[in-house]
């Protein structure tokens, strides 16, 4: 399934914009700022003591006083004509509407107003995360054009930055940037572009190791393996993304996330036909899950087993080991319905295979049930696969009118995603149920899509 592994919402990188507005030997105790950075960009300790407080107010979940201090910033900086000032709080009443009470229109408002002070008085660090507040109310109201345009504005932004600020600010703005980069490659992602989108990866990749950030640097490979696994199909190139990201994630000392990607790597073993190496992934994954009691990686490392298993024809092994799998997921009341939508169709097939269709047929509903709570192409896909089972079930109990129903709807399902092999084995099963059936009539045969 689709799992968006790096997880990062604006509010992570604020703290960046604290840093990079109040450039160092600033007017706090009376200094110059330094010549390449004018002193109108420079917040006054009045300004600056009330972000502050807003700040802290936010933390503590008063988004009221927060907004209220703001409030009386922006009042502050509009009596005395501080142009920095004013659209310093603006932002930051911006960021209170978004991230306080999801009011996303109100939220654009102060943004934009924001943005036409810093780009009047040419602050580039300012204009970039008020952009980058642009860009998460048009994710969050699901406007992926607008989105993607606001990125397309931050990047040069941030590119300026790099050849304009010292070395001290380089860093953050070499995450600015990788943070960006990933921003558009799952965009990209989204629209199935996904040859861009891979190459934004890697560029995002590359800015977070330029500045050792070896969790993020891991987890983006993480994505990059899957976009070359599940979305190309070039199982050879995600076998290598997801190496690399399993490393880097355990020299950044997050073990759990370099073993979940090793479960990855095992799954596109079994997809390489590599099974000998499959089962040794998946065999030490588990010892560790073992080790640490972990219930989410004890049940995807026993759903890898059972794949690896399934692949090899040892179906009562695979058996087991997907019982073993749910049976952690109920220990560890994990929530991952994709993983289950997994375990329950692969357990399905297994059971249907060994002739236990009444059960088979329990489990292949369930996993249609699971994976219906997703809205994107790749669970389409395996809803499709799902229901090409129901109805071969369905076929078989004799039922050829619900059979007939499963099986449209699969053929849609095929259609739209574009698996044009699932929507031939579609139509033969069509025709077949509709010959065998009691109701056939040539009308209905011309029904078929």
């Amino acid at each position: 399934m689709y799992r968006n592994r790096l997880e990062i919402v604006f509010c992570s990188i604020v703290l960046l914009f604290l840093a990079l507005l109040i450039p160092t030997g600033c007017a706090r105790n009376g200094s110059r700022a330094p010549d390449k950075i004018p002193s109108s960009q420079v917040l006054s300790e009045s300004i600056q003591s009330l972000v502050n407080e807003g700040s802290n107010y936010f933390k503590k979940g008063d988004f009221n006083k927060s907004q209220e201090i703001y409030q009386i910033a922006l009042e502050k900086a509009r009596l005395v004509k501080d142009e920095l000032g004013i659209g310093t709080s603006l932002f930051w009443l911006g960021y209170v509407y978004l991230y306080g009470y999801q009011d996303y229109q109100k939220a654009l408002e102060y943004f934009s107003e924001s943005l036409q002070y810093f780009q009047k008085i040419k602050y580039l660090e300012g204009e970039t995360f008020v952009l980058a507040g642009i860009f998460d109310v048009y994710k969050g109201t699901g406007d992926d054009e607008k989105a993607l345009e606001t990125i397309n504005k931050w990047l040069p932004l941030s590119e300026n930055l790099l050849t304009r600020d010292s070395e001290l600010k380089k860093p953050k703005i070499f995450e600015i940037r990788a943070l960006a980069y990933w921003y558009k490659a799952d965009l990209q992602r989204k629209r199935g572009e996904f040859s861009k989108a891979l190459q934004n990866y890697r560029l995002a990749t590359s800015d977070f190791l330029k500045i050792d950030n070896f969790e993020l640097a891991g987890k983006t490979l993480w994505v990059s393996g899957d976009v070359l696994r599940i979305n190309m199909g070039l199982i050879l190139d995600a076998i290598e993304s997801y190496e690399e990201s399993s490393s880097l994630l355990q020299k950044a000392g997050k073990l759990i996330e370099a073993n979940r990607v090793r479960i990855s790597l095992g799954l596109s073993y079994i997809d390489s036909w590599n099974f000998k190496e499959s089962f040794l992934v998946f065999d030490d994954v588990l010892k560790f899950a073992e080790k640490e009691e972990s219930s989410d990686l004890l049940a995807r490392a026993n759903y890898g087993l059972a794949a690896a298993c399934y692949a090899t024809d040892k179906l009562y092994s695979s058996l087991g080991y997907c019982r073993v799998a749910l049976d952690e997921f109920r220990k560890g009341n994990l929530k991952d319905n994709g993983l289950k939508a997994d375990i329950f169709y692969l357990k399905g097939k297994l059971l249907r295979s060994l002739g236990q269709y009444d059960r088979a047929f329990e489990d292949l509903y369930s996993a249609s049930v699971y994976i219906r709570k997703f809205n994107n192409k790749l669970s389409k896909s395996m809803e499709a696969l799902i229901l090409k089972e129901l109805s071969d079930l369905y076929k078989w109990f004799g039922d050829h009118k619900v059979s007939i129903k499963y099986c449209k709807r699969a053929l849609h399902l095929f259609e739209e995603t574009g698996n044009t092999t699932g929507q031939i084995e579609a139509m033969v099963s069509l025709v077949d149920s509709f010959l065998i059936s009691e109701e056939f009539n040539m009308d209905e045969t011309e029904k078929i899509p």
